[in-house]
């Protein structure tokens, strides 16, 4: 049986279904957690969406988002006899790691995600490789379980598609995704529209920091790989959040004469995170992100290590 087969059936017999995503969600994870609160809802499931971070302001006009919770206490957590996470590469991007290990033996736990697997944890993985986004998944998994896709559920699938391959012109962009975007168009999602929502609705604060970002940008001739850094303190100054540079990385991908792009952020003292982007067939980011702890797929990876951003004698530094 096809792993999305196996899902529905859980669900089918589920009695509490608690769904989440990651915290500081994106496009993608945000319509990810909207378009499956959309299916639980036509099943007429008990069910809760959670999200331990604030969502995105521009990403309101999905449906379902407007419920989500972002507390859990254990005595909720133990409700609930099946956990989905929707985008998550890590348990711990989950923000409840720690209540998803500990469940106990009635919890099924289902991972749903179009990254890599890093650790295994769940009872059932649905992680098919090559595939844009994970609302591209979801879109699979209506097919694969005859589940009708209505209109605003092919506006929440058409805006994570769009949110994480940045305008359909990322080099994850597949026929496949193209495919499933055309459905969507088919049920009534509005490509204007969405990409007017997505790529055309940052803030002052987002256009500040990668303003800032952008001023920063060198370029190593050598190994022909761009970076820049955005430091605590910067966002600290903007009030800014991660999220709102979440599509930086993948839009620098446009530089001429760059074979590969490296972004670090350091939005709490102590992390560091990077962000790797390629849209060369011949260079697999994915073995650099490794080095650092990290992984991802070939063209798009990220890792996260200890530490402070500085500036020491005009080069940057982790300390």
């Amino acid at each position: 049986m096809h792993p999305a087969q196996v899902i529905y059936s859980k669900i089918l017999s589920a009695q509490r279904i608690l769904i989440i995503t990651h915290y500081n969600p994106d496009g993608d994870a945000l319509s990810s957690l909207s378009v499956f609160s959309a299916i639980l809802h036509s099943l007429a499931k008990d069910f809760q969406a959670y999200c331990r971070t604030p969502l995105n302001s521009s990403h309101q006009y999905l449906p379902h988002l407007q419920s989500v919770a972002s507390a859990m206490t254990a005595s909720d957590f133990a409700n609930f006899d099946v956990i989905i996470s929707l985008d998550c590469g890590s348990v711990a991007r989950t923000g409840i790691a720690e209540l998803i290990i500990a469940r106990s033996a009635n919890q099924f736990f289902i991972e749903i995600d179009h990254h890599p697997q890093m650790e295994n944890l769940s009872d059932l993985a649905y992680r098919p490789t090559g595939v844009s986004a994970t609302t591209e998944l979801l879109f699979n998994f209506c097919q694969i379980n005859h589940i009708a896709i209505s209109e605003l559920m092919a506006k929440g699938i058409l805006t994570g598609l769009t949110s994480d391959t940045g305008g359909f012109i990322y080099p994850s962009t597949t026929h496949d995704t193209m495919l499933a975007a055309t459905q969507m168009l088919w049920r009534g999602a509005r490509l204007p529209s969405v990409i007017s929502q997505v790529l055309y609705s940052q803030s002052l604060t987002a256009l500040r920091l990668w303003g800032l970002a952008l001023s920063r940008l060198t370029i190593n001739t050598t190994h022909q790989i761009a970076y820049t850094v955005l430091t605590y303190q910067d966002f600290a100054d903007y009030q800014g959040t991660e999220a709102m540079t979440d599509d930086l990385a993948g839009w620098l991908v446009c530089l001429a004469d760059v074979r590969a792009v490296l972004f670090l952020k350091q939005s709490q003292p102590g992390l560091i995170k990077g962000s790797w982007r390629t849209a060369h067939d011949g260079v697999d980011v994915s073995l650099l992100a490794q080095l650092m702890g990290g992984g991802g797929h070939a063209k798009a990876a990220g890792f996260a290590c200890s530490g402070n951003l500085s500036q020491e004698t005009g080069c940057w530094q982790i300390n």
